[in-house]
């Protein structure tokens, strides 16, 4: 059993884990690269899920990216998205 999460095109499947072991913390970021040309598919996947993120990296230009975001959205989950 998994959830599906459709970006862009690309299919991300999700689930949790069922054995009984406990993980303290949160232990995964989810990192999508996008083309250089693909710049505002960043921008827009942060814009659906920006809200009452907690923002790690502002959206702009890194060393290695002319444009990346990293936030850690609502849900807990850790995101880097970059071309």
């Amino acid at each position: 059993m998994h959830a599906e999460l459709d970006i862009f095109g690309q299919i991300l499947a999700l689930s949790e884990s069922t054995e009984e072991k406990n993980i303290t913390g949160n232990t995964m970021q989810f990192c999508l690269q996008f083309n250089e040309a693909d710049k505002e598919l960043v921008e827009k996947a942060f814009r659906v899920l920006e809200k009452d993120a907690q923002i790690l990296f502002p959206l702009g230009p890194c060393f290695f990216s002319s444009c990346m975001v990293g936030f850690i959205d609502k849900f807990g989950v850790n995101w880097c998205l970059f071309v």
